[in-house]
C-alpha cells in the first residue's frame, strides 16, 4: 500500500485546487458518520475519538488485494479528536499476531494546519506528508500508551492515521477466499472511561502476477508452417509491469538452450475495458476474479523453420520462462514458468503411433523384456535416417533396412526394452532418437509410453 504522498498528491494534481479544498474540508467541516460496526453508536461531542470512513477507500475503490508472502501491507483509517484533553490509545485484542497497529501523526501547529487549510496547495500537502512519523501503539495490558494532544478550544482538529500493518502468509485462495483481519483499540480522554472503538478489514491474498495458460499445446505443426498462442498477464496489485520472456529447451549441462525457432511479439498492455473484459475471457474459472489493475498479453510464434534452424520432428516439450523487472523499491516478483507441446510433422513421421507421435509397449510384467515394431515413412524415397540414441543403456533400438512401398520410403525399428526397466508407468523421457542424414539433417524424437507391474 501507498504512503499517503505517493497517493494523496497525484490525486491533487488530478482533481487540481478543488480536489485539495474537498480532501482538507473532510476533516474539519463535516460531521463523521462514525464507526460502521454493529451495536455501536454514532460517536458524540464526548468521545475520544471520530473516524473519517469517508477517506477509508482513499487509495482505491476496490476489495484489499495483497500479494502472497508480502510484508508490508497497510490499511489506514483517518480519525481526528475534538477533546480538549489529551486522549491515550492502546492496543486490547487483534485476531491475527502478525499484526501490528500504528499511530501517524502530522508535526504541524494548528495555525500551520488551519493555513494549509484556508490556502491549499501541492507545497502544502508536502509539507502535511513530511511532517509525518509513526508510532506503534502498544497493548493495554502492559500500559503501553501512545497520546494524542488535545484540540484547543476554538481550532480545527488535526488529522491523525490510525493503521494496520500485517503480513499475507496465508497460500492465494480463489476469489471468494476472503480473510477477516480484526483489531480493537481502547481510547480514553483525560480521566474519562475507556471506550473500544473495532476496526475490520476484509483481504485476498493474491500472487505478484498471474499468467494464463500455464500450460499450452500448439497442436501439429507442418512443414515450413508455424502455430501461434497467446499468454496473459495480470496484477490486482501493481499498476505497472516489465516483462521479458523466453522458450528453452531442456537440455543436460546446467544451462538451457534459448529456442531459436520461437518468436514472441511485443509485450501489449491492456486498455482499461480490455481489463474489465479478461475475467471473462479467461473461462469459466476466472469469472470471478477481480478486475486487474494492469494486465497484458504476448503472442509466441513456433515456427517448423526459421533461418538456418529447424525443430525436431515429433513431440516436442519446450519451457517458457517470464521475468520481471522491478525497481529498487518494490518487492521482486519471481520469474514465471510453462511448458508448451507441439507435434512437429516432417520428411520422417512415426506410422504406428498415436495421434503425438507417441509408440505403447502395453502393460507387461516388470522382470520381463518387451520388443516392439515401429514403423516409419518418408514421402521422399532419397531420405536416409539412423538411429541417434536411446535414454537408458536397457533401451536398444535397430533399425532394419528400408523399403520402398507405393513410392513411399518405409523402414522398421526394432525396439528392445530389457527386463527390469523400470517399475510403473514409463517416465516422460523414454525416447528413441533418430536422425537424417545429409546437410539439412535433423532429429526424430520417438517417445516410448508404457507400464510394467511386478
Amino acid at each position: 500500500m501507498k504512503s499517503m504522498l505517493q497517493v494523496v498528491v497525484p490525486i491533487a494534481i488530478l482533481m487540481g485546487v478543488v480536489g485539495l479544498v474537498a480532501y482538507f474540508t473532510q476533516f474539519t467541516d463535516r460531521k463523521p458518520p462514525g464507526l460502521p460496526v454493529e451495536g455501536v453508536s454514532a460517536p458524540t461531542d464526548g468521545e475520544p475519538l471520530s473516524f473519517n470512513e469517508s477517506l477509508a477507500d482513499l487509495e482505491r475503490k476496490r476489495p484489499v488485494e495483497v500479494e502472497y508472502l508480502s510484508k508490508d501491507n497497510r490499511r489506514d483509517a483517518w480519525m481526528y479528536t475534538s477533546q480538549e484533553s489529551d486522549v491515550k490509545l492502546a492496543l486490547n485484542y487483534k485476531s491475527c499476531t502478525c499484526t501490528d497497529v500504528t499511530l501517524i501523526r502530522f508535526h504541524l501547529t494548528h495555525d500551520e494546519w488551519d493555513a494549509i487549510d484556508k490556502e491549499p496547495s501541492l507545497g502544502g500537502l508536502a509539507r502535511l506528508a513530511g511532517s509525518a512519523t509513526e508510532a506503534r501503539i502498544g497493548d493495554v495490558s502492559k500500559s503501553e500508551f501512545v497520546t494524542i494532544p488535545g484540540t484547543p478550544k476554538g481550532k480545527k482538529p488535526l488529522p491523525y492515521i490510525l493503521r494496520m500493518n500485517w503480513e499475507a502468509k496465508e497460500i492465494p485462495g480463489d476469489a471468494d477466499a476472503l480473510r477477516t483481519l480484526s483489531i480493537k483499540v481502547i481510547a480514553q480522554a483525560g480521566d474519562g472511561a475507556y471506550v473500544d472503538y473495532n476496526r475490520e478489514l476484509k483481504y485476498l491474498v493474491v500472487p505478484s502476477v498471474g499468467m494464463y495458460p500455464l500450460m499450452t499445446d500448439f497442436g501439429e505443426i507442418s512443414p515450413n508452417g508455424r502455430r501461434e498462442a497467446q499468454f496473459y498477464f495480470w496484477s490486482f496489485t501493481r499498476e505497472h509491469l516489465a516483462i521479458s520472456g523466453r522458450v528453452t529447451i531442456p537440455a543436460s549441462g546446467s544451462d538451457p538452450l534459448v529456442e531459436p525457432c520461437a518468436e514472441f511479439s511485443p509485450f501489449e498492455e491492456l486498455t482499461k475495458a480490455e481489463r474489465t473484459l479478461l475475467p471473462s475471457q479467461l473461462g469459466k474459472d476466472y469469472e470471478k476474479m477481480p478486475t486487474p489493475l494492469c494486465a497484458y498479453r504476448v503472442t509466441l510464434t513456433l515456427h517448423e523453420r526459421r533461418g538456418e534452424h529447424q525443430l525436431e520432428l515429433g513431440p516436442i516439450s519446450r519451457r517458457l520462462a517470464f521475468a520481471f523487472k522491478t525497481s529498487d523499491e518494490e518487492r521482486r516478483i519471481e520469474d514465471l514458468r510453462g511448458v508448451v507441446t507441439a507435434v512437429v510433422r516432417g520428411e520422417v513421421n512415426v506410422l504406428n503411433g498415436d495421434e503425438n507421435g507417441r509408440v505403447s509397449l502395453g502393460i507387461y510384467k516388470y522382470d520381463r523384456p518387451r520388443k516392439i515394431l515401429v514403423r516409419l515413412g518418408a514421402q521422399n524415397p532419397a531420405v536416409e535416417i539412423e538411429v541417434e540414441s536411446t535414454n537408458d543403456e536397457k533401451i536398444t533400438a535397430k533399425l532394419k533396412p528400408a523399403k520402398v512401398v507405393d513410392g513411399r520410403k518405409e523402414w522398421e525399428l526394432e525396439v528392445d526394452v530389457a527386463a527390469n526397466y523400470y517399475l510403473g508407468e514409463f517416465p516422460p523421457t523414454t525416447l528413441v532418437i533418430l536422425k537424417t542424414l545429409g546437410p539439412n539433417a535433423r532429429k526424430l524424437r520417438i517417445p516410448l509410453i508404457g507400464k510394467t507391474e511386478r
